[in-house]
């Protein structure tokens, strides 16, 4: 049994409702499925990404974790997808891919990442 004093929560909680306009323009999905070493975390990659995407990317999301047959042992394999989306105008299928490939390289570069 636990007793729990919630006004104390909702004293330091952030209570401001947050919200964004829906985006005019259309926005990209591309799944990235990484191979890493085991003790590389989500945060670390999800961090990686954001810092090498661009100023276009809108949302990193975890998509899975999968370890087993195909995956080499002390390895895993995250799914993240990648949201693109300018708030001016449609992103060309080349600004995205270039955004990815800085992605990969980086990821690869920091974090010893391999695509599967």
């Amino acid at each position: 049994v636990a007793e729990l004093d919630l006004q104390k929560l909702v004293d330091v909680a952030d209570l401001v409702p947050q919200s964004r306009p829906i985006g005019a323009f259309q926005a990209v999905q591309r799944d990235l499925n990484f191979v890493l070493a085991e003790d590389v975390t989500w945060q670390q990659l999800s961090d990686t990404i954001r810092s090498a995407a661009g100023a276009h990317l809108e949302e990193v999301r975890f998509v899975e974790q999968y370890r087993g047959q195909h995956i080499a042992a002390g390895k895993k394999s995250y799914v993240a997808a990648l949201v693109f989306r300018a708030a001016d105008r449609t992103l060309t299928g080349e600004e995205v891919d270039a955004a990815v490939q800085r992605v990969v390289a980086v990821c690869g570069e920091n974090l010893g990442a391999t695509l599967r």
